[in-house]
């Protein structure tokens, strides 16, 4: 079966296009593999980036990726008489330890050449990630064998997809018998989310994992206190810690499985190194505190783990002498975070974790609240408590809900005859329900996959299914037609497991009604799209009427180009296809001439959630911004295109200061919140912002008091197109974009 599962998942991997966030978290892990350092951000942590990347080391040629030019932070630079000539350095970086070992541990290749990567990396720090664009390029832009990075990175992937599944299937045999297993295994190959989700280089699979293993063995830790348990305890806490930031949820869980542990008098066995396994009956206080010190001790292992991740390194980059600039730790005034800056801070102060650990963690922190989010036709800033109960209702197949749901309610009956089962399960219970609520009070609300952490629970009570006291033909019937039910569910929606919807939503043909971003389409359909673009040309027959154009928009960050979709133009001009705005989008701006034709858009694009200056519908307020920007355009284009004296005094005179518009565009965002204390904060974010301006008076004389500003923001506030606009030109002051760059960046966004 896990074999059947692993080739579904191989096949996927290589028919499909890069989803959304893999180029970033493959080139990420492969320029960490290469170096010893871990550059930039992409607030995900840094072991399933490394791991998804093992396999691109494999080539014949060594990886060369050039250094950067080291800088210091000015605010701490040394005095002269201290500072020391800097020394001349290797002009491509060494390869690391970790890189060294693999490719001597691994006797073939993968690839011909070694994969080259953008030699301006490091260069480009602080530039905007849509500036930066180097999962792309490492992609599609630089020869690489792009095929081939696509499937071995995912490759890794299945691997531990396929090991969650063994892990599953173990649980249940051990918990309820060879049966139980194998149902419990056949519920997770056949779930289209783990199909997907198991097919792409992304961390949901690889975070699920290590939380089933990190809770397995703490609990197990706490029955047996042995130096293996020890070490598998903190290995798996630590290689978890160092893969997703919501591993922070294992701290809560050991507590409360401590507390458990300590309530309930089950006897604690000792195995020391030298010795057979005791049996230690004594009191609950010497117990308890036998328990403590082996957790501090697998903390301890933890903590190392963390560090091997990131090659026992604090810095991270060799381009900072001093680490990374203090201004890009700079807080946001939107987002409310109290204590978590204080640890941050403390542990920079005090190198307690990698720098590019803890810049993640402070990423995460101040921006992670602030996301656009669709939910059944609505579109918000602030989120829904009921967004995951909704993507669990839909996103689940019904037989495996109704297995879910059985095995619940048996077990609960069943409890004092299971107690030992319920006891095993305490880990997977705890820590789900803990999740579980963190994600109904959470407003990050981008994706049905951040609750594949809580399916091993479910898949595992599904499996309990299997002692349902029925007669011997009929519980075989039952469990066997929901098995069945399943199988057909996922055939259904072959190959396209990520659009998955029940018939709750109308099936995966009505499910973009419900939810889009990754929890329907991440942009991977793309050799689909041009097969059905070859297939469209192929059936025109000589003599037919000409083949209108085919519009298309597309939400991902994959290279057209690469796919041939928009360079399909066979009969001359007929069967183009028209490229409409993308997200995201890297096309010079033109005037779009639209017609009767095919219009393929994607779903996440149709509900406007990402890719332009307003969210959701057209709608008057967003009318009068973009014909109030049209007419400045008018203005703005012919100084900007005049000599450069010309050009710099509108700059400084009548440029529209970049604070300014900063401002303005978080009070749109205010706007589309309707959390008081959110509002609040962008507020006074804008406001801040103003006053960099020299125009917090004007400010508080047009808007004295809250209800003013609301009804600003309510009936003349709609002006994110104007102000993302004129922010170019602000930037274009800056000397961060050339006069050109800027009138086509401010074009976008009339």
């Amino acid at each position: 079966m896990l074999i059947g599962y692993g080739g579904m998942c191989l096949k996927i991997a290589r028919d499909t296009s890069p989803t959304f966030d893999e180029p970033d978290h493959v080139a990420l892990g492969y320029y960490a593999l290469v170096t010893g350092y871990h550059t930039y951000n992409n607030i995900n942590l840094t072991f399933t980036q490394m791991w998804s990347a093992v396999p691109l080391l494999l080539s014949k040629g060594i990886p060369e990726i050039e250094r950067p030019p080291r800088e210091q932070d000015p605010k701490v630079s040394l005095p002269p008489l201290l500072s020391k000539p800097p020394e001349p350095e290797p002009k491509f970086y060494p390869l690391s330890r970790p890189a060294k070992l693999v490719r001597s541990l691994v006797p073939f290749t993968l690839f011909k050449n070694a994969l080259h990567f953008p030699t301006e990396f490091e260069q480009m720090q602080g530039k905007q990630k849509s500036d930066l664009n180097f999962g792309r390029q490492f992609y599609f832009e630089f020869g690489n064998d792009t095929e081939g990075i696509v499937f071995w990175s995912r490759a890794m992937i299945v691997l531990l997809a396929v090991a969650l599944g063994a892990v599953l299937f173990l649980w249940a045999r051990e918990l309820w018998g060879d049966t139980a297993g194998l149902v419990t295994l056949a519920f997770y190959c056949l779930n289209p989310q783990t199909i997907a989700l198991g097919s792409f280089a992304t961390t949901d699979i690889a975070s699920t994992l290590f939380f089933v293993l990190a809770a397995w063995a703490i609990w197990r830790l706490m029955h047996r206190v042995s130096l293996t348990r020890i070490l598998f305890a903190g290995l798996f806490a630590g290689v978890l810690g160092a893969t997703k930031i919501s591993s922070v949820f294992i701290i809560p869980t050991a507590g409360i499985l401590v507390g458990l542990r300590a309530i309930r008098p089950v006897p604690l066995e000792l195995k020391l190194p030298w010795g057979r396994p005791v049996s230690w009956a004594t009191g609950r206080l010497p117990r308890l505190g036998v328990i403590v010190a082996a957790l501090l001790l697998a903390v301890a292992i933890a903590y190392g783990t963390v560090w091997a991740c990131y090659n026992f390194r604090y810095d991270a980059s060799s381009r900072f002498v001093n680490g990374i600039p203090e201004q890009n730790w700079a807080g946001n005034a939107m987002v409310k975070a109290e204590l978590a800056p204080k640890i941050i801070k403390f542990s920079r102060d005090h190198h307690l974790f990698p720098e590019m650990f803890l810049y993640d963690l402070h990423l995460f922190t101040t921006t992670g609240s602030i996301r656009r989010a669709f939910l059944m036709g609505e579109l918000s800033v602030d989120g829904w408590w009921y967004f995951f109960p909704v993507a669990w209702l839909t996103k689940t197949p019904l037989p495996f809900m109704a297995a879910l749901i059985t095995g619940m309610v048996l077990l609960w009956r069943e409890r004092r005859t299971h107690a030992v089962a319920l006891w095993s399960l305490a880990p997977l219970i705890v820590f789900s329900v803990i999740y579980g609520v963190v994600a109904v009070c959470s407003n990050l609300n981008i994706g049905a996959r951040h609750l594949l952490p809580m399916y091993p629970l479910m898949f595992l009570l599904a499996g309990f299914a299997t002692r349902l006291p029925l007669t011997a033909w009929r519980r075989p019937a039952w469990v066997g037609g929901l098995v069945a039910w399943s199988a057909l569910e996922a055939a259904s929606v072959h190959p396209h497991y990520l659009s998955y919807f029940n018939e709750l939503a109308g099936g995966p043909a009505h499910g973009h009604r419900m939810l889009v971003d990754s929890s329907y389409e991440w942009g991977e359909e793309l050799p689909e799209v041009k097969r059905w673009l070859t297939d469209r040309t192929a059936k025109i027959q000589p003599g037919s009427p000409p083949l209108l154009p085919v519009y298309f928009s597309y939400f991902g960050c994959a290279d057209l180009a690469h796919y041939g979709i928009n360079s399909i133009n066979e009969l001359g001009n007929q069967g183009n296809v028209v490229m409409l705005p993308s997200f995201y989008d890297q096309r010079p701006i033109r005037p779009y001439d639209l017609g009767a034709g095919t219009y393929v858009i994607s779903a996440t694009m149709l509900k406007s959630l990402y890719g332009s200056g307003v969210m959701g519908q057209w709608r008057p307020s967003y009318e009068s911004a973009y014909q109030s920007i049209v007419a400045e355009m008018g203005r703005l284009r012919p100084a900007l295109l005049a000599d450069e004296a010309t050009h710099t005094n509108f700059l400084e005179q009548d440029g529209r200061a970049l604070a300014k518009q900063q401002a303005q565009q978080q009070l749109d965002f205010a706007a589309d919140t309707t959390d008081p204390e959110k509002r609040g904060r962008i507020i006074q974010f804008a406001a801040s912002a103003f006053e960099q301006a020299k125009q917090m008076d004007e400010l508080r004389k047009k808007y004295p008091s809250e209800a003013a500003l609301a009804n600003f923001l309510d009936q003349e506030g709609r002006k994110l197109i104007s102000a993302q606009a004129q922010n170019q030109i602000g930037l274009a002051g800056l000397a961060t974009l050339s006069r050109d760059q800027a009138i086509q960046m401010a074009g976008n966004w009339v």
